[in-house]
């Protein structure tokens, strides 16, 4: 059977770092540049609308019905929004597929080494189609997963009842303790079974997606222990940071708690004025370690990919 390291792959993370430094900080500025300035500007323009609908809002106080002018300002802000959220989802979708891709490249392609290793071609194309499709699967996946517990719980409830009320209530909780526990056993199974495809698909320079299967046949438990590790392991590090940005905001308490307390009395505009110089330096430094990230999450499905494409199978 094909092998791979658990633990191996699980830190592979750290090695692509170290190989390629400047490389995981160009991703991080690519992220900045890309998705981070482009989500400030679009919310931006809801900030007009957003300042106009709470005004109506205080405007409104102790009317019974809801104003029209508020509820114009409620639907154009919406209507921002939903295009918002879609324009972010493909853009966050596409760079997400060329930093992974670069990350993949590191990995599988190390001679193909460009500028950061980042392209946009083919094999970004591909896997860009790979994550939005595992991404809606995953979701129709689960939303008929949720719907079968919902119908055996009901069942249970149903049938239980009718010796009393009791039975049916715990027989209800019972079968859908049970029933959500074997459902979310049965995604995470499949969805391991199916997460070779993106590194698959970056290799092979063509959509895979159930090609995927074949590989991974007997590598649920270990590619599980890999993702468990890893959890682990950005856990950790979010401790770290938020522990460092804990005594970051303590040091300078001082400062921003008079801030904050002055900006309570404040309209919106305000708040947009005076906030905006820490949120783009927060925006800067999660940058720096977006790229880091970027690393540690992808680079162990190529290191598992790599080692069972080369493991022949027994």
């Amino acid at each position: 059977m094909a092998r791979f390291s658990v633990s191996g792959a699980a830190t592979s993370g750290f090695g692509v770092i170290g190989r390629e430094p400047v490389a995981v900080l160009t991703w991080g500025a690519l992220i900045l540049l890309v998705l981070i300035l482009p989500f400030a500007g679009l919310g931006w323009a809801v900030v007009p609308d957003f300042v106009a609908f709470v005004k109506a809002g205080a405007a409104s106080q102790g009317s019974p019905e809801m104003d029209p002018q508020m509820m114009t300002r409620l639907m154009q802000m919406q209507t921002k929004m939903t295009l918002f959220n879609l324009v972010y989802w493909l853009g966050g979708t596409l760079v997400k597929a060329v930093i992974a891709a670069a990350v993949f490249r590191i990995v599988l392609e190390p001679d193909q080494k460009g500028f950061a290793f980042l392209r946009l071609g083919a094999q970004e194309l591909w896997l860009g189609l790979v994550f939005l499709v595992m991404g809606v699967l995953a979701y129709l996946v689960c939303l008929v997963a949720m719907l079968a517990v919902a119908i055996l719980a009901g069942l249970a409830y149903v049938f239980g009842a009718m010796a009393n009320p009791e039975a049916g209530a715990a027989s209800c909780i019972l079968v859908a303790v049970l029933a959500g526990l074997v459902a979310t056993g049965a995604v995470v199974w499949a969805m391991l079974r199916l997460s070779m495809a993106g590194p698959m698909s970056f290799s092979e320079r063509k959509f895979l997606l159930f090609e995927a299967w074949p590989l991974t046949r007997g590598q649920a438990w270990p590619l599980l222990g890999m993702v468990l590790l890893l959890a682990l392991i950005v856990i950790a590090l979010e401790m770290v940071v938020y522990g460092v940005a804990g005594v970051g905001f303590l040091a300078f308490s001082s400062t921003l708690i008079p801030m904050f307390e002055g900006l309570a009395k404040q309209p919106p505009e305000a708040w947009v004025r005076a906030l905006w110089p820490l949120a783009a330096g927060v925006a800067v430094l999660g940058s720096l370690l977006a790229g880091p990230a970027m690393a540690l999450i992808f680079a162990p499905w190529a290191t598992a990919y790599r080692d069972l494409r080369a493991t022949p199978a027994t």
